[in-house]
C-alpha cells in the first residue's frame, strides 16, 4: 500500500509542477502571439486547468495524508511534512491572490485589444514562476526529509 501511495504522490506532484511549467510555456506563446482568438484559447485553457490542477491537488494531498498515516518512519511531527503542508497552503493563497488575477488580466487584454501589455505579461509570468518555486520548496523538503 505504501508503495502505491508513494507512486501516486510522486505522479501527482510531477503532474502539478509539469502542468504549471507547460502552462507558463504555452500561455506565454499564446500571449506573445496576441490576438482575440488566442485570448479565447487561453481562457479555455484556464477553465480546463482548474479541473486538472484540482485533480492533481486531491492526488497529492490524499496520497500524502495516506503516507503519513501508514508509514511508520514518517509522522505529523516531521518538519518536512509541515513544510509541504505550508507550501500547499501558500500555493493556494498565491493562486487565489496573485496568479488568478494576473491570468485574468492577461486574458482580458488579449480578448479586448489583441495584445497583452508587457507589464501584464511580466506579472503573469512572475505569478507562474512564483507558484513553481513554492512547489519546488516542498519537493526539496520531501527529498531531503529535512527534520526527520
Amino acid at each position: 500500500m505504501e508503495d502505491g501511495l508513494l507512486f501516486l504522490h510522486i505522479i501527482g506532484v510531477a503532474g502539478w509542477i509539469g502542468g504549471g511549467l507547460f502552462g507558463i510555456y504555452a500561455g506565454g506563446r499564446l500571449a506573445r502571439a496576441g490576438g482575440e482568438a488566442n485570448g479565447r484559447a487561453l481562457e479555455l485553457i484556464y477553465e480546463k486547468a482548474s479541473v486538472y490542477f484540482g485533480v492533481a491537488f486531491v492526488i497529492v494531498v490524499g496520497s500524502g495524508i495516506g503516507l503519513v498515516l501508514t508509514e511508520d518512519a514518517w509522522g505529523w511531527g516531521d518538519t518536512f511534512i509541515w513544510i509541504a503542508v505550508a507550501a500547499i497552503v501558500v500555493s493556494g493563497a498565491w493562486e487565489g491572490l496573485v496568479s488568478r488575477k494576473a491570468g485574468e488580466a492577461m486574458i482580458d487584454e488579449l480578448k479586448t485589444t489583441g495584445t497583452a501589455r508587457p507589464a501584464t505579461f511580466s506579472r503573469w509570468r512572475f505569478a507562474g514562476w512564483g507558484d513553481i518555486a513554492i512547489l519546488l520548496v516542498a519537493v526539496w523538503a520531501m527529498i531531503t526529509k529535512i527534520g526527520a
